[in-house]
């Protein structure tokens, strides 16, 4: 089953809240609901993978009404779950290590299932009484019914007045709903804001046909307790992301994807027709293939309609971390195969790309497909070092160069390589990749910046220096 994350719908009902439109505000990943009589807290914790009980979501409610409240509530789902448990937080205690030890009330029994329209509610009938200013932790798990596609659900919340059967009656006064994400549009003036390992790969993987949604981190993402993971938008041969993704100029680290059945295997398997990438940073990723293209951001770049302007990658670099493949199509640090496409002012600095048997191999592409005057690739460079074993067309940023694509201004260390080629780049020393004056016609002012006789050249945007 493809990773889940929990989409949580925010319904609030109150009857000490009075008529009316309530303003929300955004603090972190929190939702705080408030008029000038009260206000309540809802924060999502980060949903977990399954286990052998199922998903497993945890969540605040705090009280900010200033009154100690009786709160009642339900989950809500499309179809009736196989298996369910419901528990609150009772004790917090840290062990030598810092670690947090849980102690957990199960209230299971305390919800009753309700077929309401055409939705399955499990309400809490009994209500939690949740002091003023005070918070509770609560934690659902469940294993979904397979039929429910969308796998959905919502949490509606209500107060004292209404008891638990006003949601029988629909009595129960709507104060406000929040959509995914905090009530993004997932449009290009506001987009869906990504803050967890989990919600990014799960958001994009069910919007990838979609070419009018927009993504943008929130914060830096770490995967690392996420173990292995599947490439967004892959598994199925064809399928490809077709939306548009910028990192904010935020980092993403420690992605672990382990493949030997999927087609194309990076960050995202393929992104094609008009689809973007910027503003991200890929910190300290392992990526093995069998048979596969693969790349640390995207396995197969492509814009089939070769389009002037179409599909980009644009200020995105790789730091640290390893490819390895055995028998594959083509690797390479940003894109596996860049076709009819834009990459531009990338980089990949002190990452290994260790092939054996594979063809079409770079340290920024492994092949080069050429198209238009708007579709090419400059101002990038790449200091991997390329290790292969056997294979055909291996370079230190490009192995294969098809139909003459337009390659400009762009660079890489063959010390470090091992390569001596000069597909779509210029071959330097690393002294000489140290030094401003060898980036023929870079933007200095705005885009780049260098310590120079130091380090290779690094975007602007990012702010700190890499170490």
């Amino acid at each position: 089953m493809r990773r889940f994350f929990l989409f949580l719908l925010l319904l609030l009902f109150s009857s000490l809240f009075a008529s009316g439109t309530y303003a929300y505000t955004i603090e972190g990943n929190s939702v705080i609901l408030e008029d000038a009589q009260a206000s309540l807290k809802v924060t999502p914790h980060t949903a977990r993978f399954p286990s052998a009980e199922g998903y497993q979501q945890e969540f605040e409610i705090c009280n900010k009404t200033g009154v100690t409240t009786n709160l009642f509530g339900a989950y809500v789902f499309n179809e009736e779950l196989q298996t369910r448990k419901a528990e609150y937080l009772t004790d917090l205690t840290y062990d030598e290590n810092g670690l947090a030890i849980k102690t957990w009330q199960n209230v299971t029994e305390g919800f009753e299932r309700l077929e309401i329209g055409q939705k399955n509610v499990y309400a809490y009938k009994t209500g939690k009484e949740v002091l003023a200013g005070t918070c509770e932790t609560w934690r659902i798990t469940y294993k979904p019914n397979e039929v429910d596609a969308t796998k959905k659900w919502d949490l509606w919340l209500w107060a004292d007045g209404g008891g638990w059967d006003c949601i029988l009656t629909n009595t129960c006064q709507k104060t406000l709903k929040l959509d995914p994400w905090w009530d993004s549009l997932g449009s290009a003036g506001d987009p869906y804001i990504l803050s967890d390992c989990n919600e990014m790969f799960y958001a994009m993987d069910n919007n990838c046909q979609n070419p009018d949604v927009y993504f943008e981190l929130g914060n830096d993402i770490d995967c690392a307790l996420e173990g292995e993971v599947e490439s967004i938008c892959g598994g199925v041969v064809g399928t490809s992301f077709h939306g548009h993704f910028d990192g904010k100029y935020y980092s993403i680290s420690n992605v672990t994807i382990v493949e030997a059945t999927d087609f194309d295997i990076g960050l995202f398997a393929r992104i094609e027709n008009g689809a973007s990438i910027e503003n991200v940073a890929l910190i300290d990723f392992n990526i093995t293939a069998s048979g596969q293209a693969a790349s640390f951001l995207v396995s197969y770049l492509v814009d089939n309609q070769a389009t002037p302007a179409g599909t980009f990658v644009k200020n995105v670099y790789v730091q640290g971390g390893s490819i390895f493949t055995t028998g594959s199509v083509a690797a390479g640090g940003i894109a596996g195969f860049a076709n009819y496409s834009n990459i531009t002012n990338c980089y990949v600095v002190d990452a290994t790309i260790r092939t054996i048997g594979t063809d079409r191999v770079g340290g920024v592409a492994g092949s080069v497909l050429g198209g238009t005057t708007d579709q090419n690739m400059h101002h990038n460079y790449s200091n991997a070092v390329i290790n292969n074993t056997g294979g055909s067309d291996i370079g230190g940023f490009a192995g294969l160069l098809t139909t003459t694509p337009i390659c400009t201004n762009n660079f890489y260390d063959k010390i470090t390589s091992g390569k001596t080629d000069s597909l779509c780049a210029t071959g330097l020393t690393t002294a000489n990749m140290f030094k401003q004056g060898s980036y023929t016609n870079w933007d200095f002012e705005t885009v780049w910046g260098i310590r120079e006789n130091i380090n290779y050249p690094e975007l602007q945007g990012f702010g700190a220096l890499i170490p």
